[in-house]
């Protein structure tokens, strides 16, 4: 709040502060010691635009004589700001005013008909006239005064009442202002035009406002004489009636009390304090609207500084990550170069081995020609021909061997006699490879595909199997499956491109779409791929949910127990829907004992006989007769048993809610059980007496809602 308490010449809080008409605010000080002549605030360059030399006139818009001149000295053209009540004044030529200038001394303003006086504001870049008492008139801003005290804790301030406030302006009562648009000294103004809200004098009015035109709709008046009424945001007394102010003119920015009313009958005047409650009220709604942008914005700074954290800890990542790559391509480079120095130095060893091999043989046979030649001299020197004869042909055949070998090895080794290993080194593909290391411009993945060739139903469960965009760095995937529904659920989240989904509907087509993610953000999903689960459920008895006591056999395709007490097991699937068939053969069996069959909740109680719990629901049979049971309640007795060899099925249909007992593919009896609602396995107890293996994806047998179906 202190910012808007500062005055925008001297940056410090407001002292003494004054209104100028363009509703912004300086402090009296400091409009002394920037007020200067109209004529000369109008010539001084503003920021953006080009001033002329002073005195000279721009030229009409259209180029006539007869233009509007007033759109040149309008407020929103000149940047010249007036009021249908100015606070300028008419006064003597003799008339000054005395005021401080920012550096405290004291200076006398022209005022009157030698110079007109103006202000421009600093904020805003208006030129605003003055009256006759230049800044030293403009209407003190009390509203900002009381402002400044209730910050300050200062009561006596803050709480001054109108009464006590002093008077501005204080221009005779039947001053009429001065017209605004002569280019001398101002004339005193005789008419108002309501829509151009200018001042004019007559030969002003004839020559820049003629009635003719575009302008002969504007609403001209006659001039209200100044007599203290002052800006809003002045005086709360009336100055010529010392009344409390009642009304306000919206046309002129007035208020004033009832006496002043008549100079506005023409205008829109409105009850002052209805008229301030309608604008605190419409305030109010707006701070409240601000200040809902305010907390947003408050929450997008946190956000941002929450961010410049999160950027500079991923920075420091990076950087650990480049120092972690860098240093392995170092590590590659040592490893490498340890790798080629090692081959380098064996090849050395190989090669100058096969030189100094060369070079030994070749020294042995030199000795060996150098002493056959040296034999066969000594041997020439010999005086008795049939003493050389005995030697003579034994050395030509010798030497003309020892020649010939001479001629080969000396061909050969020339022609394989080089300073150089056939060995080079290459590291340009390195280079090129390290020139390119580089950071990656990260942005979200496209959408990655699905494998619909690898994309299978099992039983009741389905997997998916999907690869990457192929431009795309993704750190993972998400995976949606819909049942139907037509609403997709998250069933999987991590880097991994295959899934299985457990524990689904049999007989089900599902839909199934992943999204790719990085850091940068999310793909768009991928095309979806229908899946459908197996229309009949294979299954088997599950070790993890069946008693312990329970023996399973051939991979849970049979059960029998080590107990004499019945035992409960459960099988590896469950059903919610759908209409769901299986059997169990007999394969020993205790004519004292019962075979249990039927179905339960996850939680049923394995240590008893299936049914004797809410949990479970079961038809018991001996050789003879069965019972349904459940809750530990027995009924519908029905004769018929088993034997060894016996078949037994279930049929759970979960679409009518009925569970269906067969024995030897016979109905056995009614149907044990209705209104079932819920997930439910296969069951089935047994004890040390009895074995049986169980049998699945099998056609449930036609029943009566079958029928029903038909007709």
């Amino acid at each position: 709040m202190e910012e808007e308490l500062r005055c925008p010449v001297c940056a410090s809080i407001f002292t003494e502060p004054v209104l100028l008409p363009c509703l912004h605010a300086l402090c009296l000080k400091c409009a002394c010691s920037i007020q200067r002549s109209v004529q000369a605030l109008l010539a001084e360059p503003v920021a953006g635009q080009q001033a002329g030399p002073p005195g000279h006139d721009p030229d009409p818009p259209d180029g006539g004589a007869d233009s509007d001149k007033a759109s040149v000295y309008s407020e929103t053209d000149s940047g010249v700001v007036v009021a249908s009540r100015p606070t300028s004044y008419v006064s003597s030529p003799e008339t000054t005013v005395t005021c401080e200038n920012s550096d405290g001394q004291q200076q006398q303003q022209l005022t009157g008909q030698q110079q007109q006086q103006g202000v421009r504001c600093p904020v805003c870049q208006k030129v605003s006239a003055l009256g006759p008492g230049a800044a030293a008139d403009l209407p003190r801003y009390t509203a900002m005064t009381r402002i400044i005290a209730r910050q300050r804790g200062d009561p006596a301030l803050s709480e001054v009442p109108p009464s006590a406030l002093p008077p501005c302006g204080g221009g005779a009562p039947t001053t009429l202002p001065p017209c605004q648009l002569c280019e001398g000294p101002p004339r005193p103004a005789t008419t108002e035009c309501h829509q151009c809200q200018i001042l004019y004098c007559g030969p002003c009015l004839t020559s820049c406002h003629p009635g003719r035109g575009p302008l002969a709709t504007h609403t001209l008046g006659p001039v209200t004489p100044l007599g203290g009424q002052t800006i809003p945001g002045g005086c709360d007394v009336c100055a010529t009636h010392g009344e409390r102010p009642t009304l306000y003119c919206l046309v002129c920015r007035w208020s004033g009390c009832r006496e002043c009313g008549p100079g506005h009958s023409q205008h829109d005047l409105q009850p002052l304090d209805n008229l301030a409650k309608t604008h605190k009220a419409e305030l109010s709604e707006s701070l409240q609207q601000l200040s809902g942008r305010a907390k947003s914005a408050h929450t997008h700074i946190t956000n941002l500084k929450t961010f410049q954290d999160r950027v500079n800890a991923h920075c420091d990542t990076l950087a650990t990550e480049v120092e972690k790559q860098c240093s392995e391509l170092m590590e590659a480079v040592r490893e490498a170069r340890t790798r080629l120095l090692a081959q380098l130095a064996a090849e050395r060893e190989a090669t100058t081995k096969i030189y100094r091999d060369q070079a030994a043989g070749c020294t042995r046979r030199l000795h060996q020609t150098t002493a056959l030649v040296q034999f066969c001299i000594e041997a020439i020197k010999e005086p008795e021909p049939a003493a050389f004869m005995q030697m003579g042909p034994q050395l030509i055949g010798r030497v003309s061997d020892l020649d010939l070998t001479w001629d080969k090895e000396l061909a050969s080794s020339s022609t394989r006699l080089s300073p150089y290993i056939d060995l080079d080194v290459e590291h340009k593909s390195v280079l090129r490879a390290l020139n390119t290391f580089n950071f990656v411009q990260m942005k979200p993945p496209g959408a990655p595909e699905f494998l619909a060739e690898e994309c299978v139903g099992e039983n009741n469960s389905v997997t998916a199997t999907w690869t990457p965009h192929p431009t795309s760095r993704v750190a993972g995937y998400i995976l949606e499956i819909d049942d139907g529904d037509g609403e997709f659920k998250e069933v999987h989240r991590g880097p991994e491109t295959l899934c299985t989904v457990e524990g689904l509907h049999f007989n089900t087509v599902y839909h199934l779409r992943v999204q790719a993610y990085n850091i940068s953000g999310v793909s768009p999903y991928s095309a979806p791929v229908a899946i459908r689960t197996s229309a009949t459920a294979w299954f088997s008895l599950d070790r993890a949910l069946s008693h312990p006591e329970c023996r399973l056999v051939g991979d849970g395709a049979g059960a029998t127990c080590e107990s004499y007490q019945h035992r409960v097991a459960l099988a590896s699937v469950g059903f919610s829907r759908g209409r769901h068939y299986w059997q169990f053969t007999v394969d020993s069996y205790d004519a004292n004992a019962d075979v249990v069959f039927g179905v339960a909740r996850a939680n049923v109680d394995k240590e008893g006989m299936l049914g004797n719990d809410v949990h479970g629901w079961a038809m018991y049979i001996d050789h003879q007769r069965s019972w349904f049971l459940h809750g530990a309640a027995h009924h519908g007795r029905y004769e018929g048993g088993v034997g060894v060899g016996s078949t037994v099925g279930v049929l759970l249909d979960l679409n009518h809610g009925t569970l269906t007992f067969y024995v030897n593919d016979e109905q056995q009896g009614d149907v044990a059980f209705t209104d079932l609602e819920g997930l439910f396995y296969p069951a089935v107890s047994v004890n040390r007496n009895v074995t049986v293996t169980l049998h699945t994806s099998l056609d449930p047998p036609h029943s009566d809602y079958d029928s029903q179906s038909d007709t």
